[in-house]
């Protein structure tokens, strides 16, 4: 370039050319004359001037030369693929940005009248889901936050050196902005608690704002420290930076107006993952989320015009389908395990077909699998399914990059076995199927059945992961491998990027799989750094429900201090991370990550493998939901949610999750973990990687953040400086002065600038020992976090085995019965039980049991009773049954319909609120009228855990008393959509329920209206006859007594007159 410029003065006049030269020594005369002040621009301004040919390994700011073009993408259903896969990448680019729109947003909330409801909101997978939504796919906002992103960092992959300095300078810019420039409140319709300020742009335009910022950062005493930041840890010219604050500005305007939408996805999402990882709650997506998208694709302002072809037709026929396969026991000496006669001869069929594809068989009897308690270790197999669909609008196969799923999963496995290195649980690739002429099963009609078919259950029209035929014909080894199958987008599936089930089955594989959305495996969507990756997450988090965890707040998806995940050092909290401290939380853990951590994959990774246990950094006393409960809130716990930078920087399992995984799988699924001790007993391992370089034992207060060596000595506004030093008076922040000429960062000074760098986080002001700069103005240390409380005890003993009779613990069959199962969801149950109330008890078999594959679960001795087995209701619940009434119409719970589910939905999780139990232990066993049609009549069945009180435990005796006083207990949420509570009453405890609680059984359809009024009528004639018959008697009596003669009696006719 500087060729090209000496060329063209050549063709100038001679009169130019010298007017040229004596403004260019009239300018090196005033930089001399004004040398400290030239120093503070030429650092500021210097990259204005440079070229763009910088080496890409020196972590600065990189600009592609053409900027891939936005695809505002009208309908996610029908687009092509390779559409389909250019949005992916476009959303993942746009959501990248998140937590830098988090620092700018967070500092203007602190402003006087501003809020911080829009925090919570900025997350990468939040951000990524809402741009998703149909009715934002073509909105100017989606475009401008993908070029925003491009304006920050270029194309991906970002350069990681720059990604912390970016985000604190966003803070302490914003901050400024905040204090200097004039805010404008804007308020969100309904929420008066959600308002926010924002630059008042009518006062500031674009323009104005720039050039005020620019200022600004030219300004020692304003943000100059930031200007140095951006300068030296971007490479980005200050003028570029001050241009990217009135974008940011708007952009976080238009998603604070947009905050209902931003709110709803989130919701969405936690709920969906919620409801879709319990073992039968994936029933209520059945609905099919794919109705509510084309809902939305309706209202959309630009709605794609679709001939109505065969997938159209075959998509709008899918959502109308789908109900949840449910399961009962009948009270006879039929094999238990099928849900009901009607289904009888399919599932026979199914397991037929099953026989070729699982194996039921344990390791050769050469092996000996060791006890759970001694944590062996496991090599578990996993077998993925790579769902494909055809791709009419061109003729092939989707999704885009399917070919490519292998290399997407071996990253994905690469990173989950360096989480759960601690637990002495390992995992490996089986098999790969992602190719329709191998597996035509795999291949789906089109891209709406491939959208929808985790969430379905009628595989007519097209494969629904939900039913039975289905995934049997495409389960492979199970369930020895456990089977992942891959569909769907999570943007089309309410935020769902994937469900396991809990307790995984071993005998039914509708019900025993993983489900992963196809972004989560995709390095175009959540498997990527700038994803935080996600994917990895979402896989050991659904592997770990597998193997039999929970979430660490619970069951129950009503938020509660109760100690109910089962693992004894997982401190008690109150839900997932709230909205009251996330801004506290994710600044804490992108600091952590990216300071501590040095936003070093290979570090973090490290440090993820080396133990169990809650870290250091996750003990924070601002995060503590229960207060006077031992311990604080979980950020980085794989069972838990949070934002994804969390599980980065403190992501982690406890001593009792890993013993508890070991335990349970042993009982639940012995086959998986006998094979995965013999696998990793036999396995031939790969030959260690070869150990990495020896350490240079780099001295971090010598060397600046780019790895260039420090000047010994350095001068800086007039004092003198040796290597890292704390040159700035508004951090603590250390900075050297390294040689041009020997810094390939520095490549573009000049070589009478001065090239100023920031030192590694690492040289911290102690760890140096230097002394903060004369005059500093930094804020006040972070008090320390006050004393925790006490550790948890260690947990006592288990108590004595219960003395089981050796013929509870067969079936009639003579199989050997477990002593731990569950069916359905239900349970725990152990050895004969009745988890349904039948008089006959039955079990789950042994998988020696010769027919296991087709009965796993068999009856026992017709002449067992419970009592007899010491099995009350299973394992060790007391059923505390009762009856509620409510003064609600019965008439509008008709049984079936929508506000049916509703009212049973809504009484089950009060009364589960109620009675402390978990969830799915109680059960509304009927519905009826009551004394008149306008009250609604609920019998229930709550089974409390009892331990080994019985009767007495305190659990069981509270609920005695709540359920003879609900009206004193129900909620008001509840009352003002159903109607107060009346009365209330509770039976004896049994050890068995009444009648079977199964979904066809256990809710009475009542009386229907016809029925009623019959009854009514009839009434009415019956108390006309009485008084008719009273009145009658009454006179006979009185002339009896007239003439003498003794009364009636009132089994005697009364003589006529």
């Amino acid at each position: 370039m500087a060729g090209n410029v000496h060329n063209t003065h050549a063709l100038l006049p001679l009169k130019w050319k010298d007017k040229n030269k004596a403004i260019q020594k009239h300018i090196i005369l005033m930089n001399l004359l004004n040398i400290q002040r030239i120093f503070l621009l030429v650092l500021l301004a210097h990259f204005s001037q440079a070229s763009d040919d910088s080496s890409e390994q020196s972590g600065f700011f990189v600009r592609e030369a053409a900027q891939r073009p936005f695809l505002a993408l009208k309908d996610p259903i029908h687009e092509s693929s390779e559409n389909i896969q250019q949005f992916n990448e476009q959303a993942s680019n746009a959501s990248a940005i998140a937590y830098h729109l988090f620092g700018a947003a967070e500092a203007l909330s602190q402003a006087q009248g501003s809020s911080n409801a829009l925090l919570p909101s900025l997350t990468p997978t939040i951000l990524r889901l809402y741009l998703s939504q149909p009715q934002r796919a073509t909105s100017a906002l989606f475009k401008q936050l993908y070029e925003l992103s491009w304006s920050l960092y270029g194309p991906p992959p970002f350069p990681q050196a720059c990604y912390y300095h970016m985000y604190i300078s966003l803070r302490s810019t914003f901050s400024w902005v905040r204090d200097n420039i004039v805010l404008k409140l804007q308020e969100v319709p309904g929420q008066p608690l959600a308002s926010a300020m924002w630059p008042d742009m009518t006062k500031y335009p674009a323009q104005k704002l720039t050039a005020v910022v620019a200022d600004a950062l030219t300004d020692q005493a304003k943000l100059g420290e930031t200007a140095m930041l951006i300068t030296g840890g971007c490479g980005m010219a200050v003028k570029d930076f001050a241009a990217l604050v009135p974008n940011i500005s708007a952009a976080l305007k238009e998603l604070h107006a947009d905050l209902h939408l931003l709110q709803d996805v989130g919701s969405k999402m936690y709920k969906a993952h919620y409801q879709a990882e319990q073992s039968t709650g994936i029933s209520w997506l059945l609905n099919n989320p794919l109705s509510s998208r084309r809902q939305a694709l309706a209202t959309t302002a630009s709605q794609h015009s679709v001939s109505p072809d065969v997938d159209t037709r075959e998509g709008r026929r899918l959502t109308q389908s789908g109900v949840s396969r449910t399961a009962s026991f009948k009270d006879n000496n039929d094999a238990k395990q099928h849900a009901d006669d009607s289904s009888y001869s399919d599932r026979l069929h199914s397991r037929g077909r099953l026989l070729q594809t699982t194996v039921n068989s344990m390791p050769p009897n050469t092996f000996s699998p060791a006890a759970p308690s001694t944590k062996p270790a496991l090599l578990v197999p996993l077998v993925f399914h790579v769902m494909l669909y055809n791709d009419y609008t061109n003729g092939g196969i989707g999704p885009a990059q399917h070919d490519q799923a292998p290399a997407f999963i071996d990253r994905l496995i690469w990173q989950l076995n360096l989480m759960s290195k601690p637990t002495n649980i390992q995992f490996f690739v089986k098999e790969v199927r992602n190719s329709a002429d191998s597996y035509p099963n795999l291949l789906l009609p089109s891209r709406s059945s491939w959208l929808n078919t985790p969430f379905c259950s009628n595989s007519l029209l097209g494969g629904c992961l939900q039913d039975l035929n289905f995934t049997s014909s495409l389960v492979s080894d199970w369930p020895r491998s456990i089977n992942v199958f891959v569909a769907s987008e999570s943007y089309m599936a309410s935020g769902i990027l994937g469900y396991a089930f809990v307790p995984s089955s071993d005998a039914y594989p509708e019900q025993g799989f993983i489900f992963l959305t196809w972004d989560c495996v995709s390095t175009s969507g959540f498997n990527s750094d700038m994803m935080y990756n996600q994917g990895a997450v979402v896989l050991i988090h659904e592997i770990f429900h597998h193997l039999g965890l929970g979430h660490p707040f619970g069951p129950s998806s009503d938020y509660s201090c109760n100690d109910d995940d089962y693992v004894i050092d997982t401190p008690i909290t109150y839900g997932t991370v709230n909205s009251s401290v996330y801004a506290v939380a994710a600044r804490h853990c992108v600091k952590t990550f990216w300071v501590k951590y040095g936003g070093d994959w290979n570090v973090a990774y490290k440090r993820m493998e080396s133990g169990l246990g809650i870290p250091e950094a996750d003990m924070n006393a601002w995060a503590d939901s229960c207060p006077g409960q031992p311990g604080y809130d979980e950020l980085g716990n794989y069972m838990t949610y949070n934002t994804g930078v969390c599980f980065a920087a403190l992501g982690h399992f406890t001593e009792g999750q890993a013993e508890r995984a070991h335990y349970f799988t042993a009982e639940v699924n012995p086959i998986l973990y006998a094979w995965g001790q013999y696998y990793a007993a036999t396995a031939v391992w790969p030959p260690p990687q070869p150990p990495l370089p020896t350490s240079l034992n780099i001295d971090f207060c010598k060397v600046s953040e780019n790895n260039c060596a420090c000047k010994s000595n350095w001068n800086y506004s007039g004092q003198v400086y040796n290597a890292c030093s704390a040159a700035s008076r508004y951090s603590d922040r250390l900075w050297c002065e390294v040689e041009s000429s020997s810094c390939p960062s520095c490549s573009r000074y000049y070589s009478w600038q001065q090239c100023i760098q920031p030192c590694n986080w690492v040289a911290t002001p102690q760890r140096c020992n230097v002394s903060l700069r004369a005059g500093s103005t930094l804020p006040p240390p972070l008090q320390p976090n006050p004393r925790r409380p006490p550790l948890l005890p260690p947990e006592p003993p288990p108590p004595p085995p219960r003395d089981v009779p050796s013929a509870c613990k067969v079936a009639a069959s003579g199989c050997p019965c477990r002593g731990t199962w569950y069916y359905n969801g239900k349970g725990p149950a152990s050895y004969c039980s009745s988890l349904n109330g039948s008089r006959t008890l039955w079990c789950q078999v042994t998988p020696t049991c010769k027919d296991y594959s087709t009965k796993p679960y068999q009856s026992c001795d017709s002449s067992l009773t419970a009592l007899q087995c010491r099995s009350v209701n299973g394992f060790n619940y007391i059923a505390v049954q009762g009856v509620v009434t409510i003064y609600y119409s019965c008439y509008s719970t008709t049984a079936g319909g929508s506000l049916y589910n509703s009212f049973i939905g809504d009484l089950e999780s009060e009364l589960t609120t109620i009675f402390n139990a978990t969830e799915k232990k109680v059960i509304i066993t009927s519905v009826t009228c009551g004394w008149t049609s306008s009250y609604t009549t609920a019998n229930y069945v709550a089974n409390i855990m009892a331990g080994q009180y019985g009767d007495s435990d305190p659990k069981v005796l509270y609920a005695n008393s709540a359920a003879k006083r609900l009206q004193n207990l129900i909620s008001t949420n509840f009352t003002s959509s159903w109607g107060s509570v009346v009365s209330s009453e509770m039976y004896q405890n049994s050890p068995t329920w009444p009648g079977s609680p199964s979904s066809n059984q256990s809710k009475s359809k009542g009386l229907s209206l016809f029925a009623i009024i019959g009854l009514s009528l009839s009434g009415v004639v019956l108390v006309l006859i009485i008084i008719a018959f009273v009145v009658r008697f009454s006179i006979a009596k009185r002339r009896a007594a007239q003439s003498g003669s003794p009364p009636p009696r009132m089994n005697q006719i009364a003589p006529t007159t």
